[in-house]
């Protein structure tokens, strides 16, 4: 499956696929790979494509959706806590949460793409209120 996007001024070829990255046709060029992403159940699932802009400071409530979330940082840097892991992840790179409760911040700014991948009809997004972030992602 493949979806064109126009996020942050430019134009976007997001390919998913089950196997390795497809060869690039005459001219394109490989920007990120995110993945391998965990399809959240065996029935039919929505791909949702996200452009993000956070400025200095902005830090999400404690959330989580049904299935994995990759996402590729333009720049400045993102902070991620989740239960499990805690990173700063700069400009060029990619991450992915598989689900569950977690943050994002960007103390300094930044601009990313993201892709959810959730159990079609599901919600994509559900506010946490049983787990507490560190200060990780304040400072």
């Amino acid at each position: 499956m493949s979806a064109v996007t126009f996020s942050h001024g430019q134009v976007w070829l997001h390919v998913l696929s089950a196997g390795p990255p497809p060869a690039l046709a005459a001219g394109a060029e490989r920007i990120a790979v995110a993945g391998p992403l965990r399809v959240p159940s065996p029935g039919p699932v929505v791909a949702r494509f996200l452009e993000s802009v956070f400025p200095p400071g902005m830090r999400t409530r404690n959330h989580a959706h049904p299935g994995p979330e990759a996402f590729y940082v333009l720049d400045g840097v993102q902070c991620m806590e989740s239960r499990d892991d805690r990173r700063r992840v700069q400009a060029g790179e990619t991450y992915v949460i598989a689900g569950g409760p977690h943050v994002q911040a960007a103390p300094a700014g930044r601009r990313n793409l993201a892709l959810l991948i959730v159990p079609e009809g599901a919600p994509w997004i559900e506010l946490v209120a049983d787990w507490t972030p560190s200060d990780f992602c304040l400072r």
